[in-house]
């Protein structure tokens, strides 16, 4: 998340009466601590101060969506305050919140591939459901962790929990399906427009398979191998008949066919998918045909 609002803890020393920093000394300190472990990232105070910004697709990288996981590459004892594992890529910097087995763990800073300032045996939550309404508050004891223990980041899981209901309302029935680990996700969701004016369509199928599982898909239509009572090629679509501009009449098989709204005429906005193009030639000039359906 990008954090762009002052936050309290930098300005709240700044703020206390005079004679209440003579006669308490140590008061600005606490507040100043107090507002550090509110404002923390994925706090509900920094969530509710950033909701703008989670509103945002773009706000939503690929270390929040797709980090969650990693392990401890040594033997954690009971009283260890440093945790090694293989990284901490898109864990916060400070104060977040690692489950190793049954055991939450808080720490102050980390390093590449080390959690370091480990307070053991804290407490959080560990699941969030917003459906069914649920969230799930536990507390820990210390414990100690084999080499290659799996390491949970619990400071992110309401921003993931959040990105899967913003996934619903884009693509609904994508929300619990995993992307390709190399398709940026709110790109995706971004142009999902464009995904679903092409539904159906060898191109719009090739990108669902590349999105799900990054590998190419060749869509076969039985019609095109059945027996026909005639020979006659009937499209039962709109035509719209165009002179070519530039690039390759070809690929625009599969894309959209968009018309603005115009006000002098009446003519509201409307897109098609197009499905088939033909070029045809007329006295010397070239005309392209194309098929495609209205929506």
């Amino acid at each position: 998340m990008i954090e762009t609002r002052v936050a309290v803890k930098n300005v709240v020393e700044g703020q206390i009466p005079l004679h209440m920093q003579e006669e308490y000394p140590l008061f600005g300190s606490f507040l100043k601590q107090y507002y550090e472990s509110q404002e923390h990232f994925s706090s509900p105070v920094s969530i509710v101060k950033n909701i703008d910004q989670l509103l945002k697709v773009g706000t939503y990288t690929s270390d929040i969506i797709n980090s969650g996981i990693t392990t401890t590459t040594q033997f954690v004892d009971f009283t260890d305050s440093t945790i090694y594992v293989k990284s901490t890529a898109g864990w916060p910097d400070r104060y977040g919140l690692l489950k190793i087995n049954d055991e939450i763990v808080t720490y102050t800073s980390l390093g590449s591939t080390s959690f370091q300032g480990c307070i053991r045996g804290f407490s959080g939550i560990t699941t969030y459901n917003f459906y069914g309404k649920k969230v799930s508050y536990e507390t820990s004891e210390n414990d100690s962790h084999k080499l290659g223990s799996e390491v949970k980041n619990l400071s992110i899981i309401f921003l993931q929990e959040f990105f899967k209901k913003i996934k619903t309302q884009f693509l609904p029935g994508f929300e619990n399906l995993e992307f390709n680990s190399q398709i940026k996700q709110s790109n995706f969701l971004i142009q999902s427009k464009d995904f679903y004016t092409t539904k159906g369509t060898p191109q719009a199928n090739n990108i669902l398979f590349k999105a799900l599982f990054g590998e190419e898909s060749e869509t076969i239509k039985p019609q095109d191998y059945l027996i026909k009572a005639s020979a006659n090629d009937y499209r039962p679509v709109r035509q719209v008949v165009v002179s070519p501009i530039s690039g390759n009449p070809l690929d625009l098989i599969g894309g959209s066919l968009n018309q603005e709204v115009t006000t002098d005429t009446g003519i509201f906005t409307s897109y098609g998918s197009i499905s088939n193009v033909e070029t045809n030639t007329f006295d010397g000039d070239i005309y392209i045909r194309c098929w495609f359906w209205i929506w």
